[in-house]
């Protein structure tokens, strides 16, 4: 009898570890980003290439020909965790809409930098890193702005006062914007951020900001004067190079 009520003990400890295990969620990512795993292979489809690991999936490039970019949940056998460095703005094509699924958990700032036809980024309700808002991407808690469509058609944007980062490639490549109102939450803008603005003519940069990244500004073309603010501690290599409007 003691056995027996043993064994069960025994089984029902085994369940209860086997369930805090999959209460904890996917082992293939944290707080901090993708864990490393297991390269297999480079494969490709109709739509995509990408690499396979262990443990996941990285989409690589788009060569589909679709306007509407959907991200697949799964590839090459596996759940597909990521999207890397231009990949999808490498795409010849005049991208759209760009779905995220919950499954993609690590997106390459500058996986959509060299598009500058999209127009909206929608994210699936239960994806745990990435939320999207009138279009605009951002990080799960609103406080990176993540990627803004560079298609989009607004002469003027006005960051919301939630944001207190503006993320690298943010706006790279917004052709179309003359003006941007950053908020006084803003602490950092990023490597990239606003490079190829070309008609970017207004842009404030708060005095809560203490760090400009590298290229942050390259080619603002249109850029006229930049006020910095006495915050500021650090400005990243070229973050104002061929700004060739600037005169103050």
């Amino acid at each position: 009898m003691k056995s027996a009520r043993k064994s069960i003990s025994l089984i029902l400890c085994f369940f209860i570890i086997i369930m805090s295990l999959c209460a904890c969620g996917d082992i293939s990512y944290d707080e901090n980003g993708l864990k490393t795993s297991k390269f297999v292979k480079s494969d490709s489809n109709d739509d995509y290439t990408y690499d396979v690991y262990e443990d996941y999936t990285i989409i690589t490039a788009y060569i589909g020909e679709d306007f509407r970019v959907s991200i697949p949940s799964r590839l090459g056998g596996k759940p597909v965790r990521g999207i890397g460095e231009n990949a999808i703005g490498s795409s010849m094509l005049a991208i759209d809409i760009v779905d995220i699924p919950k499954s993609v958990v690590d997106i390459d700032p500058s996986a959509f930098s060299d598009s500058t036809t999209i127009t909206i980024f929608t994210v699936a309700s239960g994806n745990p890193v990435y939320k999207s808002e009138k279009g605009v991407m951002y990080s799960k808690d609103g406080k990176t702005l993540l990627h803004y469509p560079s298609g989009k058609l607004e002469e003027k944007y006005t960051v919301s006062n939630t944001v207190q980062k503006i993320g690298d490639y943010a706006f790279s490549n917004c052709e179309d914007l003359y003006s941007v109102t950053l908020p006084e939450t803003i602490t950092e803008i990023g490597a990239y951020a606003f490079s190829g603005c070309d008609k970017l003519n207004k842009v404030n940069i708060p005095e809560s900001v203490t760090a400009i990244g590298s290229h942050a500004f390259y080619e603002c073309q249109a850029l006229p004067e930049v006020t910095l603010p006495s915050k500021l501690k650090t400005i990243g290599d070229h973050a104002f190079d061929y700004c060739i409007s600037i005169k103050k």
